[in-house]
C-alpha cells in the first residue's frame, strides 16, 4: 500500500471545538445521504493548526483494517490532536456477532446508520450515531445519538477507552 496522504488539509478556524466540528460533520452527512443516496467514507485527522481530510476505500473486512491502520500511522506521523471518522454503517444486535462474516449485517437486514467517531490521545473518546432506513424511495432519520468512552475498533490502539465499536 502506498503512503496515505490527505485529499485537502484546511487550516482550523480560531475557536475550533472538536465536539461541535463532529456535530457539524453529521449534518453535513445527513445532507450529503439524502441529495446523493450514499457516502464516502473518511477519516478527518486534526492537528493543533489543520484538518486534513482523507476518503476511505477498501474492499473486504482485512483491507478494511489496514487501510484504517494507514490512517493512526499517518495520524502519528502529523501529530494529530484527534481523529474523526465518517462511516455509513449496518448497525446489528449484540447476538449477531455470532458466525459474523462481512456482509451479514446487510444480508440479515439490519439497521443502517451514519456513524462519526471521535477519538484521540488523552481525549475522551464519542461515538455520534444517527439511525436511518429507506422508505419508499426516500430515507427517513431517525434522532442523533452520542455516546462516550468508545474504543474505536478500528483505530487499533490509537486511543484507550471502554467499550469497542467496529
Amino acid at each position: 500500500m502506498d503512503e496515505l496522504k490527505p485529499e485537502w488539509i484546511v487550516v482550523k478556524i480560531e475557536g475550533f471545538d472538536l465536539l461541535t466540528y463532529a456535530r457539524a460533520m453529521m449534518e453535513s452527512s445527513i445532507d450529503v445521504l439524502t441529495n446523493d443516496d450514499f457516502l464516502v467514507a473518511s477519516a478527518l485527522i486534526i492537528t493543533d493548526e489543520n484538518i486534513h481530510g482523507i476518503y476511505v476505500s477498501y474492499d473486504g473486512q482485512d483491507e478494511k483494517e489496514q487501510v484504517y491502520g494507514e490512517v493512526v500511522k499517518y495520524a502519528r506521523r502529523v501529530k494529530a490532536i484527534a481523529i474523526v471518522t465518517v462511516n455509513d454503517s449496518y448497525v446489528g444486535e449484540p447476538d449477531d456477532v455470532e458466525d459474523y462474516y462481512p456482509g451479514k449485517l446487510k444480508e440479515i437486514g439490519s439497521k443502517e446508520a451514519i456513524m462519526i467517531t471521535i477519538s484521540g490521545p488523552g481525549i475522551k473518546s464519542k461515538v455520534l450515531r444517527v439511525m436511518y432506513e429507506r422508505v419508499k424511495g426516500r430515507i427517513r432519520f431517525g434522532q442523533v445519538e452520542e455516546e462516550d468512552g468508545i474504543t474505536i475498533g478500528l483505530l487499533h490502539d490509537w486511543a484507550d477507552n471502554i467499550k469497542s465499536v467496529n
